[in-house]
């Protein structure tokens, strides 16, 4: 399995997951050498944000020229990363 899918199940499964548990499945996919920084960035802030910690993700939103993308998205897909994949719709 690959990194963006592994990052696709961690998101996928937020509601059954407690906080800490969240941010070190998050933490632990995007610290691989092969994820990119700004793809690492963003995750980690989308992580801490949705765990309730907003204070902690404002620099990692900043620092993500992905924050642009993610922001077109609509619905649920925007916790996922499905969407912002290249040629994905």
């Amino acid at each position: 399995m690959s990194w963006q899918d592994e990052l696709d199940v961690a998101w996928d499964r937020i509601a059954e997951l407690e906080p800490h548990e969240l941010l070190d499945a998050i933490t632990g996919i995007v610290e691989r050498p092969e994820v990119p920084r700004d793809v690492r960035a963003f995750h980690l802030a989308c992580a801490h944000d949705s765990t309730g910690r907003p204070d902690l993700a404002v620099t990692g939103y900043c620092g993500s020229p992905m924050i642009g993308e993610a922001s077109a998205i609509r619905g649920s897909d925007a916790r996922g990363t499905e969407a912002l994949r290249p040629g994905v719709p």
